[in-house]
């Protein structure tokens, strides 16, 4: 459902995009309403070309660059328009982009004030929307099926006439049908002038594959079916289609049959008429706007179509590149156009690191997400340091230019949020043809190398914040990088430091070391991915550790990765046993509990003698968790309403609102219990 999710939100952008572009087709329709038809259906092209291809070039010419709030949102190398994040349902601050300023900010401060629940509304609901547009893919789709199959049997009686055209009863009107070979089938009982034009512009169809661009058309159509705007052009798009057709009629045999062929149409039209709902059939539609423009067609002067053929290039040249966007490389790291930038950076500081509509709009006015990309939002707020992460979703090439300009950010934002300790940001890249997660850690020990004492200081005016992005701008496209390494390298060798004492807690079993590379949306760790799989010798069901205990068990084993779900997790229930006697319990997960530090503890016997503070291990007796792993320690211990047992809550041996790296235990369960029975 996630890629479903992720190619309606790709579809929706270029539904968006190709907007403005039929808008502008249908515009200069009106414009050139006088003109041979053959150019009209010319432009209906590139809103094809906008439908179906999802990335185009650059250009200073580019009909957008008209509009520069979609300037803004382009991405780099002229990829496609974004007007909402794919990730919004899953971001602390969604945003979206219009194309109108003043609805942008509107939009933006509702979607900012959405309540805290736990099932995210913005999520609903484009799963919902994404169940009713794939609905509507599967109901035309079918419907058109359905008419192929009958009009099928209906002309199942014709019979041939010569070559590829056929005659039927049971036809009112004259069509192609067919894709890879048409076929041209007219009713009985034709003239002889009448199945001359009939064929001409039948086999002009043909000739200019418009039996392959109509089906075509229609499935666009139908994957873009929740756009108005497409079927309006489709329906334009088939007028200009035939006109085009009867103009080349006129154009070849001349001006003087114009009654003649008007009056075969109009005869066609008496019958009632043919359906147009089949997309690999083409049937006189449109008959009276089609005489209309045949006694209205004048032969045009070849100067006349050379100008007027010209402009069309240009319209679908401008039409199908996206806007300019300048060399990013040569603007300084924080710099903006905006001459009320430092001001608004101002208004927007806050107090509070958990403020999200603030710092929603602080990132907003920096422009992090045009710059470098969308990106989803964390923070950490339940003890010191407190830290705003921001996890960047496409992958990073140049992670040094891109590590440059975020920590000019990161240092704006440090300056800003008074009780911010610390940003990380974090980001996809490629290493040694492996995708791993790599996360940058930006506080006062790299402030203090670039000669900033005192942070929180520029954060009392906008000439202190002016200040701070000229140093910014002055250091930042110079600083050795040192000093983000050497950081990184001190909380990998702490990570290390305490993966070695886990991994002597339980010497007696083999284990393998990992990474996390990725997890839920939510603020802790339930279910995650981790870097290492079957080539590395996991399994299903091995126990995972970190911290000074129990993390989960894997659920999911791939090649290269496995999926983890923690203790905390709802489905989560683990046997437990209490150390100190031997008493067993079940350590239940809970998502709504582990945001006040404890988990469900319950089946304690009656007459158990435990007490607050005990450890409680892993039970002999579990089926998948091997024994004596440390999973937490009880407190809050009270005699249940059935008088037969206790219940209490557990506080985690794992902080899982923070893993890196984790510990697995590469022997299972039933693996190490088959061992011990062999050496009795």
């Amino acid at each position: 459902m996630d890629f479903l999710q992720s190619l309606f939100f790709k579809i929706f952008y270029m539904s968006i995009t190709a907007s403005y572009i039929i808008l502008a087709i249908l515009l200069i329709r009106i414009m050139i309403r006088r003109a041979p038809k053959k150019f009209s259906y010319l432009l209906w092209s590139v809103v094809g070309f906008r439908l179906v291809c999802p990335v185009s070039f650059s250009s200073i010419f580019s009909i957008f660059n008209l509009n520069l709030q979609l300037r803004k949102t382009m991405g780099n190398n002229g990829e496609t328009i974004n007007y909402i994040s794919n990730q919004m349902d899953m971001m602390e601050v969604p945003k979206t982009i219009t194309g109108a300023a003043s609805q942008n900010e509107v939009i933006n401060s509702d979607l900012l004030t959405v309540p805290t629940v736990n099932v995210n509304p913005i999520e609903m609901l484009i799963y919902g929307a994404t169940l009713v547009w794939i609905a509507g893919i599967a109901i035309l789709l079918i419907y058109s099926t359905i008419s192929y199959i009958k009009l099928k049997k209906r002309i199942s009686t014709a019979v041939i006439l010569k070559e590829n055209i056929y005659e039927c009863d049971n036809i009112p009107t004259p069509f192609v049908l067919g894709v890879i070979r048409p076929k041209i089938y007219i009713p009985f009982h034709l003239c002889e002038n009448e199945i001359s034009y009939i064929l001409m512009h039948e086999q002009y169809h043909i000739k200019r594959m418009d039996h392959i661009i109509k089906p075509f058309s229609f499935l666009i159509l139908s994957i873009y079916w929740f756009n108005p705007l497409v079927w309006i052009s489709y329906y334009c798009m088939n007028k200009d289609m035939e006109m085009s057709c009867d103009e080349k009629v006129l154009n070849d045999i001349g001006i003087s049959v114009k009654g003649d062929y008007s009056q075969s149409l109009l005869s066609f039209a008496v019958n009632r008429r043919f359906p147009d709902s089949n997309p690999l059939a083409f049937g006189e539609i449109n008959v009276k706007e089609r005489i209309k423009n045949i006694l209205d067609f004048k032969k045009p002067r070849l100067w006349v179509s050379l100008i007027i053929g010209s402009v069309c290039m240009l319209v679908v040249v401008a039409c199908a590149a996206n806007p300019y966007e300048p060399d990013k490389s040569a603007r300084t790291v924080v710099s903006n156009e905006n001459p009320d930038y430092i001001n608004q950076l101002y208004a927007y500081r806050n107090p509070y690191i958990g403020n999200v509509s603030a710092n929603g709009k602080i990132l907003n006015i920096l422009g992090v997400s045009e710059r470098l990309g969308n990106f989803t939002i964390e923070m950490e707020t339940s003890e010191k340091p407190y830290i705003l992460r921001l996890n960047f979703q496409e992958e990073v090439t140049d992670i040094d230019t891109f590590d440059i300009e975020m920590s000019g950010y990161a240092t704006l934002l440090l300056a800003l949020i008074d009780n911010a300790d610390e940003i990380q940001w974090s980001y996809p890249y490629t290493r040694d043809e492996s995708m791993t997660r790599y996360t940058v850690y930006w506080n006062q020990q790299n402030l203090q190398v670039m000669g900033i004492d005192d942070i929180k200081s520029y954060g009392k005016s906008a000439d202190k914040i002016r200040e701070l992005m000229e140093f910014i701008d002055k250091e930042l496209s110079t600083i050795s990088y040192e000093n983000k390494i050497l950081q990184q390298d001190k909380y990998e060798l702490e990570n290390l430091r305490n993966l070695y004492q886990l991994d002597q807690k339980y010497a007696s079993y083999p284990k393998v070391a990992a990474r996390v590379i990725s997890k839920e949306t939510n603020n802790w760790y339930n279910t995650f991915l981790i870097d290492k799989g079957t080539e590395d010798g996991l399994a299903v069901d091995m126990n995972v550790l970190a911290g000074n205990g129990l993390v989960g068990i894997i659920t999911e084993a791939g090649k290269n990765y496995s999926r983890v779900r923690s203790i905390i997790d709802d489905s989560s229930n683990v046997s437990g046993m209490f150390l100190k006697t031997s008493d067993t319990c079940i350590v239940t997960g809970s998502l709504k509990l582990i945001d006040s530090g404890l988990i469900q503890v319950s089946h304690i016997s009656k007459d158990a003698d435990v007490k607050d503070g005990y450890e409680i291990v892993t039970s002999n007796i579990s089926d998948k968790y091997l024994q004596g792993i440390l999973i937490g320690y009880i407190s809050d211990i009270t005699v249940d309403a059935n008088n037969m047992t206790k219940s209490g809550y557990l506080t985690p041996a794992v902080n899982f609102n923070r893993l890196d790296t984790v510990l697995i235990i590469t022997e299972l369960k039933e693996n190490t219990e088959e061992l011990k029975e062999m050496m009795k």
